[in-house]
């Protein structure tokens, strides 16, 4: 009879186990949604860099994204963040700024920021933002993931994009 209740105990042991994991691991998946539907910004940094000189904005950081490395050429500039182990992206979540000698017909048909500077963005094929200064352009282009937050990216480069009327080409 004793062996007939441990047996019993022990199937109902291995029972609670298993379901203390389960929902422990399903509540770990309801944060990790969780973190994909609702971007949080954990710090806001400053874009300067010596190959783009005089050109600077802001840009916030998002909950697990850290900066993993900054790549920079004359006029290029690339920052590069780490993501979440449990998302399988294609591309690296990046920011890139380029400066180009290239002008529009932006200037007069696109609204400006608070610096006065005219600009546009596009989300196709891929979501980029795009300033005409009176002799050069500057094209930053973002890939995300989820819980980087493209909108609220370009809302806050937007709002704090600056840069000189001439730029020295390198």
């Amino acid at each position: 009879m004793k062996l007939f209740n441990l047996k019993y105990i022990l199937i109902a042991s291995i029972v609670l186990i298993i379901s203390i994991f389960l929902i422990y691991n399903m509540k770990k998946q309801e944060e990790i949604h969780e973190d994909w539907r609702t971007p949080q910004i954990v710090e806001i940094k400053q874009f300067k860099s010596e190959d783009i000189q005089g050109i600077t904005f802001d840009y916030p950081i998002f909950k697990n994204y850290p900066i993993k490395r900054t790549d920079s050429k004359p006029n290029n500039v690339s920052i590069f963040f780490s993501w979440p182990k449990y998302l399988n992206l294609v591309v690296t979540p990046q920011i890139s700024v380029k400066v180009e000698k290239k002008l529009s017909k932006l200037i007069g048909s696109t609204p400006k920021n608070k610096n006065g500077i005219y600009y546009t963005k596009q989300t196709e094929p891929w979501p980029e933002l795009y300033f005409q200064l009176p002799s050069y352009s500057v094209t930053i282009v973002v890939f995300d993931g989820p819980g980087f937050s493209t909108e609220i990216l370009f809302d806050k480069i937007i709002e704090t994009f600056n840069a000189p009327k001439n730029y020295s080409f390198n």
